[in-house]
């Protein structure tokens, strides 16, 4: 299930409107009806104020949604997390303020990677 569908079920088991939504977390009802109907994603502060309406977390939404389509084919396996000793770092040189990104998701195939940046 996608985000957007998630937080529109939410929504309607909580016997919201949109405005109602809109006033309590703080997103106009225009962002909030794009990112039901997947036009828009959200940011993750935005996320923030969504679920917080409702009184859940973030991770709540993700609980359930299992299935990722990777294209063509479609996987039922948990996001997994790069353990820190396993983690390859890509360093940028002195013109980004020596920062380095350590990707934390393994497969660069999904809509959703997670980086820690140093």
């Amino acid at each position: 299930m996608e985000v957007g569908k998630k937080i529109k079920e939410l929504r309607i088991q909580n016997s919201m409107t949109l405005d109602e939504l809109s006033k309590k977390s703080d997103v106009s009802i225009s962002l909030l009806s794009m990112i039901e109907r997947n036009m828009s994603a959200p940011t993750v502060r935005t996320l923030d104020r969504i679920v917080k309406a409702f009184g859940t977390t973030i991770s709540y939404l993700y609980g359930d949604m299992e299935n990722i389509s990777l294209g063509d084919d479609t996987t039922s396996e948990r996001v997994t997390v790069i353990h820190k000793t396993d983690r390859k770092k890509l360093v940028l040189g002195p013109e980004r303020a020596k920062a380095h990104y350590e990707p934390l998701t393994p497969d660069y195939r999904r809509k959703l990677q997670i980086m820690y940046i140093h």
